[in-house]
C-alpha cells in the first residue's frame, strides 16, 4: 500500500486522514468533465473519460487548455514555449479561481474512483479531541 510505505512503520495520529489521487490532482479536476470544458471553453470531448489512466494529468490539462480559444486562461496555464516553466505563470491561481467556483466533487467523484474514496472518508470521518 503507497500510504504504508510513504508513512512507514511511525504511529499515525487518528485524525490523520491521508489519501492520494491515483496519479496527479489534476485528474481530479479533470473528472468534472462539463465544468472543466466550460471553464477551459473547449469541447467536453476533449477530456478523457477515464481520468485515472491518464499517464501525467497535469500534462494532459495544459495541452488541453492550450487549445482553450480563452487566450488569457492560455498564457496563465500553459507554459511559455521557451521551456523555462513547466507551467503557466497563474496556474494555480486559474485551477484554484476554477474549483472555488465551477468544480462540483460530488461529480468529480463520479468519475474517478480515487477522488470518490476520499469522499467517503471525510463522510465517515470522527474527529477525536483529546480530553
Amino acid at each position: 500500500m503507497l500510504i504504508a510505505d510513504w508513512l512507514g512503520p511511525i504511529h499515525r495520529h487518528p485524525n490523520l486522514l491521508f489519501r492520494v489521487a491515483v496519479r496527479e490532482v489534476e485528474a481530479w479536476l479533470l473528472a468534472h468533465r462539463e465544468a472543466f470544458a466550460a471553464f477551459a471553453g473547449i469541447r467536453t470531448a476533449m477530456i478523457p473519460r477515464d481520468v485515472e489512466q491518464i499517464d501525467d494529468p497535469k500534462k494532459c490539462l495544459i495541452e488541453i487548455v492550450s487549445k482553450s480559444k480563452k487566450r488569457a486562461l492560455r498564457e496563465d496555464i500553459v507554459p511559455p514555449p521557451d521551456g523555462t516553466r513547466k507551467q503557466g505563470p497563474n496556474y494555480n491561481g486559474c485551477l484554484a479561481m476554477y474549483v472555488h467556483k465551477d468544480w462540483d466533487p460530488n461529480v468529480a467523484g463520479l468519475h474517478s474512483g480515487s477522488l470518490a474514496r476520499m469522499i467517503a472518508a471525510l463522510g465517515e470521518f470522527s474527529p477525536t479531541w483529546a480530553a
